[in-house]
């Protein structure tokens, strides 16, 4: 949906776009900056041949990197994993994503990526970890002060760094 949404509004003339939202944490709680994305979805491999990665734009993501700053929000950079089956990542892949430093795992950002590449468009990514992804337990805190709190700064952050050329 994210994907057919994002060519829509490429269609009305969208040229920059900034992902944001709620991931889980497979490294803990936080903000995170999105400096690639494991291709685990069904949809960027109608676009592209199959590859591990798919990237932001460079120079939207060091933009929003820039304002995260400006704003005084912490955050750290870091691959995420994007597989688009709700509550489908198995302990396995937790732990293998875990040791190569992913710090994310979400369900639009892999395809958007593509999406963007193919239709020379800028997109760009950041997340808040509502609900972190342990091997043996699940934290959920979607609801929680701070996770709220942080999406509307998230959301703030991105819309600054849209506006301003």
């Amino acid at each position: 949906n994210a994907a057919a949404v994002m060519e829509e509004l490429i269609a009305f003339g969208g040229r920059e776009f900034i992902n944001m939202g709620s991931c889980g944490g497979l490294q803990g709680f936080g903000t995170f900056l999105c400096d690639k994305a494991i291709r685990d979805e069904g949809l960027s491999h109608h676009y592209v041949r199959p590859q591990k990665f798919a990237y932001p734009d460079k120079d939207l993501t060091n933009k929003l990197e820039n304002y995260l700053c400006k704003h005084k929000m912490e955050f750290k950079k870091s691959a995420t994993w994007t597989i688009d089956a709700p509550y489908r990542e198995t302990k396995a892949e937790i732990l293998r994503y875990k040791k190569e430093g992913v710090m994310t795992v979400e369900m639009e950002a892999s395809a958007l990526f593509v999406v963007a590449k193919i239709r020379k468009v800028k997109i760009a990514s950041a997340f808040v970890v509502s609900d972190v992804l342990g091997e043996d337990k699940w934290n959920p805190q979607f609801s929680t002060k701070h996770v709220k709190s942080d999406l509307r700064k998230l959301l703030d952050v991105s819309l600054d760094c849209l506006m301003k050329k």
